[in-house]
């Protein structure tokens, strides 16, 4: 359990890390609404905040974001010291330091720095987002991954 607890503090906090300092060179290097292109039509980076949650929702100035993003980090806590697979204990960890990583644009910058942007040309864009949203995202694949093949071997028994 000690060496759980362990990871469970330090893999959120290098993702914290990494995403803090990415949004920290967003913000002092590039020009905010202006699209930097790195691949060509594919990739690029604009800088904006973001006011509102996942995929540019906003539910209006008085819904409790912050608090919302604390829960479900608790949440996910929870689900990361009572899971028994390691692919999906560090997936949690990293949901847990991506969260952490929106949260601390929460209290310190009143909203989320998103910057990568990706898409087809102009026609056929993403909604830009951050590492944060990043490693999240990776954590829902490796968890998806995990049930699935657990499950499947659960079948064979």
């Amino acid at each position: 359990m000690r060496g759980k607890i362990l990871y469970l503090v330090f893999i959120p906090l290098v993702v914290l890390l990494i995403d803090q300092i990415s949004k920290f060179l967003v913000e002092n290097y590039l020009p905010l609404y202006q699209p930097v292109e790195i691949i060509n039509g594919y990739l690029r980076f604009t800088f904006v905040y973001n006011p509102g949650i996942a995929f540019g929702l906003h539910f209006g100035e008085g819904f409790p974001y912050l608090f919302l993003a604390i829960i479900i980090t608790i949440f996910v806590i929870y689900l990361a010291i009572r899971e028994k697979s390691n692919l999906s204990f560090f997936a949690y960890t990293l949901i847990i330091g991506g969260a952490l990583g929106n949260i601390f644009d929460r209290v310190f910058r009143g909203m989320v720095v998103d910057f990568i942007d990706i898409g087809i040309n102009e026609n056929l864009r993403w909604f830009i987002f951050n590492l944060a949203d990043s490693f999240i995202t990776i954590a829902i694949a490796l968890l998806l991954f995990d049930s699935f093949f657990r499950k499947k071997n659960e079948a064979k028994r």
